[in-house]
């Protein structure tokens, strides 16, 4: 991973973590102060006949043959090269926080009309989609697609698709969201966690859409569409292994003693090129770092050795070898097998977490990043570990927000459709709803909590005791009667 790669981790990050927010937040004494509010007006839908008309994805039968990077890669490198390409983006980013009805259509068409929407259409429907990075070979080198490109297109897709919502033409718009969907999911494809995060909000994205679709007076119902989604949708957990795995990459030489003594032959055959690698990834260390190497370390190879020697040596009899085995290992080795073997721990203990539900995991998750926190300051950490360590607690809530908004989504589809098996009356509460099974919300596990009032409800989004409120969602869903 590049440093232009970390740098804009952090910008997708924040990104990311305000994609579901950009209403403004609303006062409410049970939920956190700066918690996002968002106001739809709902209206009886019934289920769509069949069922399964509306999908979210492309359909099998709709899919062709060809690798969809390779298409996307030359759709980027045609739009790139256009002169006019980030004046266009910056309209089209205005226009997507405009309400659609004052949208000034025909000029928005045009510049719609110069992406190329058709050819992203085509790619979101080609049956796999293989970056070709060269993940195992590349380690913190690795350069990767072009990701600010991707999303200038999702932005286009969902504003076309707000267009077509707006005219009437549910058809127009499902293709446009399916192409969306889509897309994200292929940019998740490289499976390094850059790319994940950018598939997060570019479905986000597409979320706030099917709300502009849901709160459309004559909207088919598109409860089954969401139901039918992949859960997770984005899953990290290839992601997350791929960026433990930086290291390893980095210093191949070394992996395959990580677990296992050297022996003087080995060491004579492999010192020369580990401490190449080595000396490639120091070089690149002082610009890669997300939690911050101290100022002013010498990173010089033998500079290490001599500073971490006495605390690798502690680190291998607590893993288990012998004093005497370990005073006849190189110190240079030595030094190495503690500084990756102690990265390998501490992302570890964080990453493990990822393998059980959110609402189980994250607390742990923030528990060993403090505790690996408190050995930073205790300065008992190495130094690959405090400058390669990913703080994964925000992806992996940015990641259950994204299958919370799917969910949230889904339990208005029910109560529009329970609404007009009813005859139009909307639920006294979520028990009533008895025509499709309600989702539980994946950030807490529990179910969505659901206020009704006279002409109306709150729809409770809520994350887990103590996260930030930009995490949690309140719907105010204001009850309209189906068109005449």
């Amino acid at each position: 991973m590049t440093a232009k790669n970390t740098a804009v981790l952090a910008l997708v990050l924040t990104f990311a973590a305000a994609a579901a927010g950009q209403t403004a937040s609303g006062d409410d004494p049970g939920l956190p102060p700066d918690t996002t509010a968002r106001t739809l007006t709902l209206r009886p839908a019934a289920e769509s006949r069949p069922a399964l008309r509306y999908t979210l994805l492309p359909h099998v039968l709709d899919q062709t043959e060809g690798n969809a990077a390779a298409a996307y890669k030359a759709l980027i490198e045609t739009w790139e090269a256009r002169a006019d390409h980030e004046a266009m983006e910056d309209q089209v980013a205005g226009w997507l926080k405009q309400p659609v009805g004052a949208l000034p259509v025909e000029r928005v068409r045009r510049v719609l009309a110069a992406y190329p929407l058709a050819g992203l259409r085509d790619a979101a429907r080609m049956e796999h989609c293989d970056w070709e990075l060269p993940i195992r070979t590349e380690g913190i080198n690795l350069m990767l697609p072009s990701l600010g490109s991707m999303r200038q297109f999702a932005r286009a897709i969902a504003l076309q698709a707000r267009l077509q919502i707006h005219a009437g033409d549910f058809t127009g718009a499902i293709d446009s969201l399916q192409t969306g969907f889509a897309m994200a999911d292929h940019v998740g494809r490289p499976y390094v966690l850059i790319s994940g995060i950018v598939a997060i909000a570019i479905t986000q994205q597409m979320l706030d859409v099917v709300e502009t679709w849901i709160e459309t007076p004559g909207s088919p119902n598109l409860y089954w569409a969401l139901a039918a989604l992949p859960r997770p949708f984005m899953a990290l957990d290839r992601s997350m292994q791929v960026e433990r795995s930086i290291l390893l990459v980095s210093l191949p030489s070394l992996r395959k003693f990580l677990y296992s003594e050297m022996t003087p032959d080995e060491w004579a055959a492999t010192a020369g090129a580990l401490r190449q690698e080595l000396g490639e990834l120091l070089d690149v260390m002082e610009n890669v770092s997300s939690r911050g190497a101290p100022s002013g370390e010498n990173l010089a190879p033998m500079a290490l050795a001599l500073k971490y020697y006495s605390p690798a040596k502690a680190w291998l009899v607590r893993e288990g070898y012998a004093p005497e085995a370990i005073e006849r290992m190189p110190v240079l080795y030595v030094t190495l097998r503690y500084l990756v073997g102690d990265f390998l721990y501490w992302s570890g203990e964080t990453q493990k977490w990822f393998h059980v539900p959110f609402w189980q995991g994250y607390p742990r998750i923030q528990r060993a990043d403090e505790a690996f926190m408190d050995a930073v300051r205790d300065g008992d950490v190495g130094i690959l570990t405090r400058v390669f360590m990913p703080y994964m607690g925000k992806a992996y809530a940015i990641m259950a927000e994204m299958d919370r908004h799917i969910a949230a989504l889904e339990c208005i589809e029910a109560l529009r459709m329970q609404a007009a098996a009813d005859g139009g009356t909307w639920p006294r509460s979520l028990e009533a709803v008895v025509v499709v099974p309600l989702p539980i919300n994946p950030m807490t596990g529990r179910p969505f909590e659901f206020r009704r009032g006279d002409d109306g409800a709150v729809l409770v989004a809520a994350a887990l005791e103590g996260m930030e409120g930009r995490f949690w969602t309140r719907y105010d869903l204001a009850f309209g009667q189906s068109p005449k």
